[in-house]
């Protein structure tokens, strides 16, 4: 069963990519509007509760899809690519402290946690503004497993929040995305 929280209403991202003719690293479960491999106004994957396995090659919930639980970008530009954007609505404004992502870091198969992360947030949606400054991620060249990364928002008040995620590898996969917040 599918269950959705922290009053998220909906996120707005790029459809995931397709890795090689084994893994597609879709939001397969997106309830919202897909239009030219953008994600619209739904929530799916990123707020399902569910973690992946660090081995996203396996299938633990035998669904026949390996790699279910990632949602996953690929750079393949010799150029900096820009970021992967995921825009989240709160049900109302609310004050953040922190928001966590739960990261694949399978180096030896091309997957890092991001680079850097910067975060912006929105009363109205139109206008953002960057509260605190761009997250860097201490690269990890000895442990693969999959992690929650922190970022501390500094009690910020929104009620959209844009996550701005920069590739540190070929391949970012995103499980979960968590924010600790109250309302306003």
């Amino acid at each position: 069963m599918v269950s959705f929280t922290d009053d998220i209403v909906w996120y707005s991202m790029r459809q995931g990519d397709k890795r090689g003719t084994e893994v597609d690293f879709f939001d397969f479960t997106y309830d919202g509007l897909i239009t030219n491999s953008f994600l619209q106004n739904g929530l799916g994957q990123l707020t399902d509760g569910e973690e992946g396995d660090t081995n996203f090659r396996l299938d633990p919930q035998e669904l026949g899809i390996k790699g279910y639980e990632w949602v996953g970008w690929k750079n393949d530009t010799l150029i900096d690519p820009g970021p992967v954007s995921i825009v989240f609505k709160f049900d109302t404004v609310r004050n953040f402290s922190s928001v966590t992502l739960f990261c694949n870091n399978y180096f030896t198969k091309d997957v890092r946690v991001f680079k850097t992360a910067a975060i912006y947030g929105s009363v109205g949606g139109l206008y953002y503004w960057q509260k605190v400054d761009n997250y860097h991620c201490i690269r990890d060249t000895v442990v693969e497993y999959a992690r929650k990364v922190q970022i501390k928002l500094g009690n910020m008040i929104a009620r959209y929040v844009k996550v701005d995620l920069h590739f540190d590898a070929k391949w970012i996969l995103i499980s979960e995305v968590q924010f600790d917040s109250s309302e306003y």
